[in-house]
């Protein structure tokens, strides 16, 4: 019995030495990877021939979406959901990536009868997903509270230099909703981190874009008064699976009308 035991134990301490060393691996190839793709992100694009600088701007879109940054003109903050903390503020584009351009994302063009369906219905929501809009209901929360605006079931594809169809498409009216809005996953089953992208459903202007946030943690762009129409996107870099995304705002403006 003695030995089985031990033998158990040898055999439990040889899988964990494996894990570790695959983990290791992987590390050293994703490091080698981002190296890669910075030699060349960080090659003169008005001096490459047009294959090149497709080819550079590639390595730019894939760095960019791999890294935490909010655009010029914006604030941001990753942020605990539960507790309120600020976690960490999220820095400016041009401060983590100097010369290179604000990602556009494609976006289909519609007529202004469509258009204002969509303002008037702020939801676009894909088929195998489940989230939805929240009814705003006057409930007598401080305007500075956070508010669910949308919360359901979104499945998680693997991260890709290509971004996810939006869970929730949101206008941000600054006195129902607010002026800061932030996204996270209250719930992953799993993956062990998510990663949300927020930028404007009608031109592609992206807001920024937030990695690696663990059950709980949101990530919070201040929008301003403006009042946008916002598509909120999501992904992982571990196993795809099934989450529920959220999407809360705060910092409303009393109407003085």
């Amino acid at each position: 019995m003695k030995k089985r035991i031990i033998s158990l134990f040898l055999v439990l301490v040889m899988s964990l030495s494996l894990c570790v060393f695959a983990s290791a691996e992987d590390s050293v190839e994703y490091e080698e990877r981002m190296q890669q793709l910075e030699d060349i992100a960080n090659l003169d694009v008005d001096e490459a021939t047009p294959e090149m600088k497709e080819k550079i701007l590639e390595a730019r879109r894939e760095i960019i979406y791999s890294t935490d940054w909010v655009a010029d003109g914006y604030t941001a903050y990753i942020q605990d959901m539960e507790t309120g903390e600020i976690i960490r503020d999220v820095p400016n584009f041009s401060d983590v990536f100097p010369g290179w351009d604000v990602p556009f994302e494609e976006v289909t063009p519609m007529d202004p009868m469509e258009e204002d369906s969509i303002r008037d219905i702020p939801e676009a929501i894909p088929e195998n997903n489940t989230a939805e809009i929240i009814p705003l209901i006057d409930i007598g929360i401080g305007l500075n509270d956070w508010l669910r605006v949308v919360s359901g079931r979104v499945y998680l594809d693997e991260a890709s230099s290509e971004n996810a169809d939006p869970y929730a498409v949101v206008t941000v009216d600054p006195y129902d909703v607010g002026t800061v809005i932030r996204a996270g996953a209250s719930e992953l089953s799993s993956s062990e981190t998510c990663n949300v992208g927020i930028s404007d459903y009608f031109t592609g202007e992206s807001y920024g874009y937030a990695t690696r946030l663990p059950e709980g943690q949101a990530y919070a762009v201040d929008i301003g008064i403006d009042g946008p129409t916002v598509a909120v996107r999501a992904s992982t870099y571990g196993t795809p699976g099934w989450a529920t995304m959220i999407v809360d705002g705060a910092y409303r403006i009393r109407d003085l009308k």
